[in-house]
């Protein structure tokens, strides 16, 4: 797992912006390009913008349609990329579409894990990705990063106990 998020940086870092063969989620949303502080009307406007999408998403995967709510989420992407509750939208429409695509649902989790390692949903969804894949080593990992950044202890803690004692078992 190391090695894949070493290589995805190494290849994002030297990746042109302008080049095609980067994908709509690696380039910049536009809330990036204004300060809130001194543009906060032009930022509000790209986080309202951003709710708007994801409201139409949310509303989109509760009636099932996840490619309708996989594009809403995009388009709300494109104008802020700061909250995990859009990558976990997309993760969703990617775990349970129609075609299942664990690997992109597992991107956006856990860039979702990388804006808020303390978010217990955004957990159990990795945990759910990762025992699909039969990755245990990366679900512990994740359940270590969640309890130092200050996820709640007592759920994790036992979880994270229980895979340790399976691992001991089949080692």
């Amino acid at each position: 797992m190391l090695t894949h998020n070493l290589a995805t940086a190494w290849q994002w870092m030297f990746t042109r912006e302008h080049s095609t063969s980067r994908s709509n989620l690696d380039r910049r949303a536009a809330i990036h390009g204004y300060d809130p502080i001194d543009d906060f009307r032009s930022w509000s406007a790209c986080r309202d913008r951003a709710q708007f999408h994801l409201g139409r998403a949310r509303r989109a995967k509760d009636r099932g349609d996840y490619r309708a709510a996989a594009r809403e989420i995009k388009r709300a992407l494109s104008y802020d990329d700061t909250s995990e509750a859009y990558f976990l939208v997309l993760g969703q429409c990617h775990l349970y579409g129609n075609p299942v695509d664990r690997a992109a649902a597992r991107r956006s989790f856990e860039q979702a894990l990388a804006i808020n390692p303390r978010n217990a949903y955004t957990v159990k969804l990795l945990l759910e990705v990762y025992d699909q894949d039969g990755n245990d080593q990366a679900a512990r990992t994740t359940l270590e990063r969640a309890r130092l950044a200050g996820a709640p202890d007592g759920v994790w803690r036992r979880e994270l106990e229980q895979r340790r004692a399976s691992q001991a078992l089949t080692a």
